[in-house]
């Protein structure tokens, strides 16, 4: 797995590639977390063509989010930009397992409409495909 991470103008946004165990999903989870330790900002991951995370870690890398999300967290947004149909439904997976934390998560496969959904646009659900 290779990763990057930048501080945008009203986001972090994260890049990943290749193959991604709970275990480096998580190196990248707590370097974001030192960058803003209260998410007062919203991020936006771009996962490459190709990236897969096993869905067996799901469960374990919301474990992982949840115990490093601050009592007094804002919880601003985080969008997951997918490349295509399978991924998105695999993240979407990840959605749903991750409802319980403390922020919302939207998965898109343009990059725009995630831009937007950030931005307080709203975005109807259907337009996310």
């Amino acid at each position: 797995m290779s990763y990057r991470i930048e501080r945008r103008a009203h986001w972090i946004e994260v890049q990943v590639w290749g193959d991604i165990n709970k275990t480096e999903a998580m190196e990248v989870v707590q370097r974001l977390r030192s960058m803003d330790p209260h998410k007062r900002i919203s991020d936006l991951w771009v996962v490459g063509e190709g990236c897969v995370i096993p869905l067996a870690d799901y469960a374990t890398i919301v474990a992982g989010v949840r115990a490093l999300c601050p009592a007094d967290m804002v919880g601003s947004k985080s969008a997951i930009v997918v490349h295509d149909h399978l991924q998105k439904a695999q993240l979407e997976m990840y959605r749903r397992e991750a409802a319980s934390l403390p922020f919302e998560i939207g998965v898109f496969i343009a990059q725009a409409q995630a831009e937007e959904w950030l931005s307080g646009q709203e975005v109807p659900a259907d337009a996310r495909k």
